[in-house]
């Protein structure tokens, strides 16, 4: 055996590939060899830099003399990159030092080397000086594969049409011409991927290669070149000298490494990239996994090591083809939190499996869809090829290959992290890593790793800082995998760097294999290396700091220190945020949050006012900087916001304007600088329009601009100057960061053409709806002074600029100080003017104000404009007509008129609500819009429901149409005469702009003589009855079109406002202008105490707080305003959530008397006017008013009673709807109703429907009315009644109110509060029919016996104090018990001298307790730290004892015995070690070895030679972690003796399985019960003297069903309330037989429906599922048309609807399409049942059905299986129904259909969208009890001939607990009963 010279180990060669050489080495790192070539250099990256050669052993530059794209291209290939290249000039890249080699290259760029290439000097005599020394950048070769090369896809096709410039970050930021999910492509077309780093040398006689199956660049079969071609070498006398001459040739020292102990490999003859035969190395060979035990764990384990965070599924039998490699492992019992599969346990040593390569374990692995991610699969993929897939929404989609070229390919394989990196690299990334910080990863032999931090150390850290480009030496090492963990071969252990070293490579490293580390990812290493400071910079560190949040630190002469937190607050906050560049929200932290500094605390005493450009400037009562005082437990700390997006731009250094200066761009929330190596006036002008200038733009217009400091986002900028962002531009990648000299920065100036009153928000942190306000006047734009900016002027701007949501003030230049002129000062708007010129001013001359600008004036804005509203804006425009706007992406731009007609004038009318008739324009000189168009080559068929759903224009680029070119519409609209409106700025339900209809238009009406009469009579027309207010001068904004109504005369009592008006007065006749508009704000009466919130920004659930105090609304004075009082009003209102405080009058200043003032609520008071509190008057004023916003736990259905008088027992009923609280109204209510709120209130007792004469009125609107309850429903949502549709408003006489009363006997408990279950909870005792709590004083085991006992518990039990469930509410009954734990009830604890109800205890000291059940061998329960009902420690028992597992040989198969018996049917997961604590006691069970398909765990095999005394000890304890698949109503046979068909009788109510009481159970329940299994044969109600107990409670009890059932849940049965327990004999116990023909189908599984699912196949009285080979349309057609589908089928594999169970029954059919049963598709030489598949293969189909004549259907926007708009069957065609006399009775028809017999909603005025085609019915008169729709009386003469259109298409929502089958009977739904 011979060594090379320098290796540091032996060499030894393998026989692989043929019979020729696998070659295992290190990258040769030391010195260089002639002709070799680097890139280096100011913003050099892997791929882009200064060209560097070496030649005798020393580097040297190129001269940039003739130096050009095929110079470049030789470069490139030979650095490995094939793609596109770039040559560069003038030292790009920073000038290089030493000699400079080459000069005058004539490449043709098929040369090896630069070398090879012609030059036109000798080499190092060049006369070129470093100024032009020459770069490259380089591209990798990435192929687009068209066609479907790797299979075709399935689910959505997502992308199509698009076009790449190369340098997008994902497939998402390339243009398209199609919408995501909107292509019309085919999977035939699905785009493919190959990214290939191809390293392949070039056939010159001598070279080598390694190539073959598995070759990569360090292992293959050698070949070598020999005139011109390539040939292989025999092995003979092949050994390691030979292989060492191949690696030194490759550049490799050759070194025994093959790979490093525990990596995996996916291998095999059906492998991929995700799938295959597992490798695992070990003592650096290849070897396999036995698949004995091979599981989930196991294979999850592989696939995150893989670095695949999907889910994960295990294989057996060498189901991806069979290795070589001997077996190095078997037995495996990993838990799956493992890193690698060496680190599980073992059943057997390595090496000693016993098994051959038939076995080979292996795993498929899915990559998580997370949005943005691709993946490259299909058949042929691998790791760099294969179909693309991108993820959407949580699903993946295929891209069609219209467009597909190189450059989409080059983005997919960019994302996919195929860019090369050379061993040495390093690279920051993890968890808060920043270009400066982050975890260490070198890369070697193209792999990037981790180090090791064993003697990580501050020498490693500065090799690691200098080699990224940071010299000043402050590097600080992290370990302990401070930036989290990473993934793949940790390369490095033991560094001994002396900090001059050029790469960590070149360090010395303990481990002897680079890659051999014994070391874990939880020891990764970490640097932050950061450069010098300048006195006054900011930065954040410490203990959980980012770049965005940590310890505050400054730097004072060249030194870092710590901020003391004395008087740290916001504003000092805001101030380092800002200078950081976050202009978002900042939070404060001090005593040391972010750990303790060290060094000199700079700073003391802070007061910045937040205006301040940075910390160091701020007032401070440190004498000395660094000298204060202060210790370092003060440090104070900061976490800041940003609202820098990718994309933005700004312009900032020296001299900088907000028009002028040095271009900055954010990535990925981080600024930086732009080369200006490719700037022009292109990228000039993008920068000025993306500024908002849209005017002129320059280059550069200054011979120094200043220079930027941090790194530069963007170079080789290409930009066309449409584009909408500079990121939009071609550039070059954004890999890594750039340093451009200060004279390569980018440099702008934008001058833009404004006119006079014109407003803009700009300045720091200003965005299109906030910042800095500029007005302009005579085309210069100037600041506004604050002296008196408030709420109005501030409305003014936003709406001026198109915001019409809430306005928000900002002063004392909040955004940054303006420069020139300042406009205006002492404004005086009020909130009306149309412009903020034309507000009342103090300021003589426009621009001469005395102002100065540190008082600019700025404003945020919020706009209700949704991407897809319109408006109708422009001269002369009014509500119905102007020029088109449309809002996308919250944003007004123009519509194009370039093929604007009728038909989208239609779409818009019908858009804004106006469904009576459009014109298409109407004015010859529209008035043009400002900014961009959106749209443009619009074609609506008149049908859509909104503009942007018409085909159209993509939505690319901003477009500028010409004035006669913008759409304009006009629209009329249908009203009835009479009919009232409230509209306006601010407008709500209840207060508003008066708006009257006459003859069918809207007008509004004049403020002369309007007052309280005429608000009163308005209120009571749209149904308030309480106070009114009539607000005048147009208080909610001007109105646009006639004014119809002036000089009312209303006594307050009429109905209507156009019968106020004075004989001699007519319509329309008015002298008023809108400025005089008139509008109303109403409310409902009020009692006293009752709470509302109100004012400007106002919500239901925000707003300023009033009382009512006799009949008057008050507000509350915010002297002593806290959290505690808001909890009050927020419960008062039924928010039961977080609340928020607010104060200073925040929601508006109210008016009138001040109620309450010095408010001392504790948070438990019932009403805030029953809280403490010093108001006898007040002396507060308006300034002051309290408010409040509340958060609610409201769910649709709740109930509660409240209101004066109220008690947790009665009180004015109220509902939540959609989170929101309303009353019922009470003209049908009755006891009935009354029963079913008690008992869903968990009152059992009876209910009186009304117990007062006077009950509280509710505020706001009632949400139910026209109740018809039957008294056994289960809500009162459930009841039949009205249709929710809009607000109603019922007198409070009407509103329903109920008392309750709970049968409970003294004596009795119950278990409630939060976290209860059915076996703990908090304590309650009944006592005089009233349930109380009982205090913990005492409370001890003896009493939660007593507790358990009382409730049929009788296993463990544990007393819980300290209102463990939370408190309650009412009386506390109990204390100081002395139970012995033999007593039968709490009461007889009681001591002689204590009484019920005599306590000192408050509810904080609530009792609870959490119970157990006595046990039978056999049993298992899951216990211990963190369990829960679906998690625990296992134990299992015997002799009525709980026992522990031991884990030895725990499993998979095992745990799934657990859950299946539990009834988890889900996942299961695997825990070992006493993960869940240590039990106690013996230990059961040794050595499990289930199979999985056992019926209880302790029916296993095992090797516990007595059940007990297993040897084991608890910190081996098993667990596990079960998941469900129940829904209520599901049924399982469970039990001893248990099969599929015979078994107890188990239901899932609520996620839980719980047995039927036998109390009435009989033949007909029995038949229900079969059904709903599937077994449609014979049924008995019980078959075994003595079957199975369950444990537990029982769901259901009082059964009586009919026998026609669809489902146990559907007959009648006493109310599920609370748990029962039934006697062992008394639970339902059942045998079913089934009747199958052979031949028959049906559709079962995850997800299946009565159309869709996996196939099964009855054979011989049998189910069986089909294998998937060979399984296509044919086999699905045949499936489909047998169980009566017509129409289109889909044939789905893989499993697609989970796996089934029993036999497989078909394989390899060859169904033509025609055959009537797929047992006819059977090949003659198959046998049914003969076939080697596994259920992972299972074969599924979609079916969809021809319609019938009489059918419905559910269809339309936001429609689902229940609701939609209504379409009925025709001549095999749908058809829509007319809603002109739409009620809830067809509505319960068309619901009772399809199968729904709860309640029914009845939506119109195709409230679900239009529908297209015939109107089928009109004029309805269905009774309800009709059996479908088409068989209602109708007024249609002929079927689809009505008269109607789309516009009263009728919709429905229906609720149901089961669902029938309509259209052609499944021969299964055949039921025959044999008694």
């Amino acid at each position: 055996m011979h060594t090379f010279s320098g290796c540091r180990s032996q060499l030894f060669s393998i026989r692989k590939f043929g019979l020729h050489l696998v070659v295992a080495t290190e990258k040769l790192i030391d010195g260089c060899n002639t002709g070799d070539v680097r890139l280096v250099g100011n913003g050099s990256t892997i791929s882009q830099g200064r060209v560097e050669v070496c030649y005798n052993n020393t580097w040297g530059t190129v001269c940039d003399d003739f130096f050009d794209s095929l110079d470049a291209s030789v470069v490139c290939k030979q650095l490995g990159y094939y793609g596109t290249s770039r040559a560069y000039g003038n030292a790009s890249f920073g000038q290089g030092v030493g000699t400079i080699l080459l000069r005058g290259l004539l490449c043709n760029g098929q040369e090896a080397s630069l070398l090879a290439c012609s030059q036109s000097y000798s080499i190092g005599s060049t006369g070129c000086n470093h100024s032009r020394d020459a770069g490259v950048n380089c591209s990798l070769l990435a192929y687009a594969i068209p066609g479907a090369k790797y299979g075709q896809g399935t689910g959505a096709v997502l992308l199509g049409g698009v076009v790449c410039s190369g340098s997008e970050l994902t497939p998402f930021e390339c243009s398209r011409s199609q919408g995501i999910g909107s292509t019309n492509c085919l999977h035939s077309s699905d785009a493919g991927v190959n990214c290939s780093i191809d390293t392949t040398p070039a056939c010159s006689t001598g070279a080598v290669r390694l190539a073959g199956q598995g070759s990569n660049s360090s292992q293959g079969r050698v070949e070598i070149c020999y005139n011109g071609q390539w040939g292989t070498v025999c092995d003979y006398l092949w050994d390691t000298n030979e292989a060492a001459i191949v690696c030194k040739q490759l550049g490799y020292n050759a070194q025994a490494f093959n790979c490093s102990n525990g990596a995996v490999r996916l291998v095999g003859s059906r492998s991929s990239m995700l799938q295959g035969t597992v490798e695992v190395c070990y003592n650096q060979h290849w070897g396999t996994v036995c698949d004995y035990l091979w599981g989930a764990n196991e294979a999850s384990i592989v696939c995150k090591q893989l670095g695949f965070n999907g889910t994960s599924t295990a294989y057996a039998g060498a189901f991806f083809g069979q290795s070589t490699y001997q077996s190095f492992l078997s037995g495996l019992l990993c838990s799956g939190r493992e890193q690698t599969l060496l680190e599980c346990g073992r059943y057997s040593s390595i090496y000693a499996t016993g098994c051959g390569s038939t076995r080979n374990a292996g795993v498929t692995c899915s990559i998580a869809c997370t949005p943005g991610n691709v993946r490259l699969v299909g058949r042929l993929s691998s790791a760099n090829q294969g179909t693309v897939e991108l993820c959407v929404g949580g699903t993946w989609g295929t891209v069609c290959d219209d467009s597909w070229s190189p450059n989409e390919a080059i983005v997919v394989c960019n994302q996919l992290g195929y860019q090369v990196c050379h061993s040495g690299d390093v690279r920051l990334v993890g968890r808060g890593s920043t270009i400066s910080q982050g975890r260490v990863e070198v890369c070697y032999n193209n792999t990037w790793g981790t180090v090791c931090d064993d003697s990580w150390d501050i020498n490693e850290a500065i090799v690691v800082c200098n080699q990224l480009g940071y010299y000043d030496g402050t590097a600080v090492p992290y370990r302990n995998a401070y930036f989290g963990q990473g993934l793949g071969v940790i390369l490095l252990n033991g560094l001994e760097c002396n900090d001059t070293e050029s790469s960590l490579l070149l360090c010395p490293y303990t481990n002897t294999v680079i890659g051999d580390t014994n070391c874990y990812h939880s020891q990764d290493v970490g640097v932050n290396c950061s450069q010098g400071c300048t006195t006054g910079d900011v930065r954040l560190v410490g203990s959980g700091s980012t770049i965005s949040q940590g310890r505050v630190e400054v730097c004072y002469n060249n030194t870092w220190g710590t901020v003391c937190s004395d008087s740290w607050d916001l504003n000092d906050a805001i101030v380092v945020c800002k200078q950081l560049g976050y202009y978002g929200t900042s939070y404060v932290y001090t005593n040391g949050y972010f750990g303790l500094g060290t060094g000199p605390i700079m700073l003391t005493g802070l007061g910045c006012t937040s205006s301040e450009a940075s910390v160091i400037s701020c007032p401070h009562t440190s004498s000395v900087l660094g000298t204060t005082g202060c210790n370092h437990s003060a440090d104070a700390g900061v976490s800041c916001t940003s609202v820098c997006r990718t994309g933005d731009v700004r312009l900032v250094g020296n001299g900088s304007t907000i028009s002028q200066g040095r271009v900055e761009v954010c990535y990925n929330n981080t600024w930086g600088t732009v080369c200006g190596d490719s700037w022009d006036i292109n990228e000039a002008i993008v920068v000025c329009n993306q500024l908002g200038y849209y005017g002129t733009a320059s280059s550069c217009c200054s011979p120094n601009p200043s220079q930027g400091t941090g790194v530069s986002i963007l170079s080789g900028l290409n930009c066309s100057g449409t584009e909408l962002s500079l990121l939009s531009c071609p550039r070059n990648p954004i890999i890594r960061p750039m340093y451009c000299n200060g004279a390569q920065d980018a440099f702008v100036a934008c001058s833009s053409v404004c006119n006079t009153g014109d407003v803009r928000l700009v300045g720091s942190g200003s965005t299109i709806s906030q910042g800095r306000v500029e007005v302009c006047y005579n085309n210069t734009w100037g600041t506004v002074c604050d002296d008196s900016w408030d709420i109005n002027e501030a409305i003014v701007v936003c709406n001026q600029i198109g915001y019409n949501g809430t306005s928000y003030v900002y002063t004392n230049g909040y955004f940054g100080l303006g420069t020139g002129p300042i406009m205006l000062t002492g404004l005086g708007c009020t909130s009306s003017e149309a412009s903020v010129i034309s507000c009342p001013h103090t300021s003589s001359v426009l621009g001469t104000t005395g102002c100065n600008h540190s008082a600019d004036a700025g404003v945020s804005c919020t706009s209700v404009c949704r991407t897809g509203d319109l408006r109708l804006v422009g001269n002369g425009s009014t509500i119905s007509q102007g020029r088109v706007e449309v809002c996308y992406n919250n944003t007004w731009g123009t519509v194009c008129g370039d093929s604007w007609d009728l038909n989208d004038a239609i779409v818009v009318c019908n858009q804004l609500g106006y469904h009576g008739t459009a014109s298409s324009c109407c004015s010859p000189n529209p008035s043009q819009g400002m900014g961009v168009s959106i749209l443009s080559g619009l074609d609506c068929s008149g049908t859509e429901l909104s503009l942007l759903s018409c085909p159209h224009n993509p939505i690319t680029r901003p477009m500028f149409c010409n004035g006669a070119q913008e759409a304009f519409v006009t629209c009329s609209s249908v009203c009835n005469t009479g009919d009232v409106r409230l509209v306006g700025s601010g407008s709500t339900i209840s207060q508003g702009r008066v708006e009257v209809c006459y003859n069918n238009t809207w007008g509004t009406v004049c403020d002369d003589s309007w007052d309280i009469n005429e608000a009163i009579v308005v209120c009571n027309q749209i149904g308030y009855n309480g106070e009114s207010a009539a607000l005048s001068g147009s208080y909610f904004g001007e109105g646009v079109g006639r004014i119809l109504l002036s000089e009312l005369r209303c006594e307050s009592t009429e109905t209507s406002l156009l019968s106020c008006l004075p004989i001699m007065n007519t319509v329309g006749s008015t002298n008023c202008s809108h400025s005089s508009d008139s509008g109303v704000s109403c409310s409902s009466a009020c009692f006293t105490g009752d709470v509302r919130l109100v004012g400007r920004e106002s919500t239901i659930s925000q707003g300023r707080v009033e009382v009512c105090y006799n009949n008057t609304w008050e507000t509350v004075c915010g002297d002593t305003w806290d959290l505690n009082d808001a909890i009050v009003v927020c419960k008062q209102l039924g928010y039961y959530g977080t609340s928020y405080v607010y104060t200073n009058g925040y929601f508006g200043l109210g008016t009138g008397p001040i109620m309450l003032t010095g408010l001392g609520c504790t948070s438990s008071e019932a009403s805030v006017i029953s809280c403490p509190h010093t108001s006898s008057t007040t002396g507060c004023n308006h300034s002051a008013d309290a408010g409040v916003s509340c958060t609610s736990v409201c769910r649709t259905g709740d109930l509660r009673l409240v209101g004066n008088g109220s008690t947790i027992s009665q009180g004015r009923v109220e509902v939540c709807y959609n989170n929101t609280w309303g009353t019922v109204c009470g003209e049908s209510w009755d006891l009935n109703d009354a029963i079913v709120v008690c008992n869903q209130l968990g009152y059992h007792g009876t209910a009186s429907s009304c117990c007062s004469p006077n009950p509280s009125q509710g505020m706001g609107v009632s949400i139910l009315s026209g109740l018809n309850c039957n008294g056994t429903e289960l809500s009162l949502l459930s009841c039949p009644h009205n249709p929710i549709t809009h607000p109603m408003f019922c007198n409070g006489a009407q509103e329903a109110f109920v008392t309750c009363s709970s049968v409970c006997n003294t004596g009795d408990v119950r278990l409630v509060g939060s976290g209860s279950t059915i076996s703990q909870g908090r304590v309650e005792v009944c006592y005089n029919n009233t349930w109380g709590t009982v205090c913990d004083d005492s409370w001890d085991i003896n009493e939660a016996i007593v507790v358990c006992n009382q409730i049929g518990y009788f296993g463990e039990s544990a007393a819980l104090s300290g209102s463990y469930f939370g408190e309650g509410v009412g009386r506390i009954l109990l204390s100081e018990l002395r139970c012995e734990s033999t007593e039968t009830s709490l009461l007889s604890c009681l001591p002689i001298m204590n009484t019920v109800g005599s306590t000192n205890c408050s509810h904080s000291s609530d009792s609870g307790v959490s119970c157990s059940s006595a046990c039978f061998t056999g049993d298992v329960r899951l216990v211990g730290r963190e369990s829960t009902i679906s998690q625990g420690r296992v134990e299992v028992c015997y002799n009525n004892t709980w026992e522990t597992v031991c884990s030895d040989t725990w499993d998979l198969n095992d745990a799934i015995v657990v859950c299946k018996q539990l009834g988890y049917y889900g996942t299961s997961y695997v825990y070992t070690n006493g993960y869940f604590g240590l039990g106690t006691g013996p230990i059961m069970l040794t050595g499990l070895g289930c199979t999985s398909s056992e019926a209880s765990v302790i029916s296993c095999p095992h090797t516990s030679s007595v059940l007990g005394t297993t040897g084991c000890n608890h910190s081996a304890d098993a667990g596990v972690s079960c998941t469900s698949v129940c829904r209520t109503g599901d049924l399982r046979l469970v039990g001893n003796g248990s099969t599929i068909s015979q078994g107890r009788v188990e239901v899932c109510y609520n996620n839980t399985w719980g047995t039927v009481c036998g109390d009435s159970w009989d033949l007909n329940d029995a038949i229900v019960v079969c059904n709903q299994l599937g077994y449609h044969g014979t049924a008995s109600s019980c078959c075994s003297p003595n079957p199975s107990q369950g444990m537990g409670v029982s769901i259901l009890s009082g059964l009586d069903c009919s026998g026609t059932e669809l489902s146990l849940l559907s007959c009648p049965h006493n109310p599920i309330t609370r748990p029962m327990f039934c006697n062992g004999a008394q639970e339902a116990f059942v045998a079913c037989s089934s009747v199958c023909n052979t031949g028959d189908v049906r559709l079962v599984g995850s997800g299946s429906t009565i159309s869709q699912g996996r196939v099964e196949v009855c054979y011989n009285n049998t189910w069986g599922t089909v294998c998937d080979d060979s399984w296509d349309i044919n086999e699905a057609i045949v499936v489909c048309n047998q169980i009566g589908y017509n129409g289109e089928s889909a044939a789905l594999s893989g499993s697609y609807f989970g796996e089934g169970v029993g036999r497989i029954l078909l394989s390899e059919l060859r169904c033509e399409s025609t055959e009537t049963s797929l047992l006819s598709c059977l090949p003659i030489m198959n046998t049914v049942g003969s076939t080697n598949c596994s259920h992972s293969s299972d074969s599924g189909v979609s079916c969809s059905s021809a319609c019938f004549t009489g059918d419905v259907r559910l269809v339309g926007r936001e429609s689902t299986i229940s609701q939609g708009r209504v379409e009925v069957c025709y001549n095999n065609t749908w058809e829509t129904v007319c809603d002109d006399t739409w009620d809830l009775n067809d509505a319960i028809v068309v619901c009772k259909q399809l199968g729904y017999y709860g309640t029914s909603y009845v939506y119109t005025n195709g409230y679900f969208g239009l529908g297209t085609g015939p109107i089928m019915l009109t004029g309805l008169g269905c009774t309800s009890s009709e059996a479908s729709v088409i068989s209602c009386p109708h007024t249609s003469s002929v079927l689809g001939t009505t008269g109607c259109n789309h516009s009263a298409d009728a919709g429905v929502s229906c609720t149901s607990g089961a669902t029938i089958c309509s259209g052609p009977p499944l021969s299964s739904d055949i039921i025959t009963i044999q008694s």
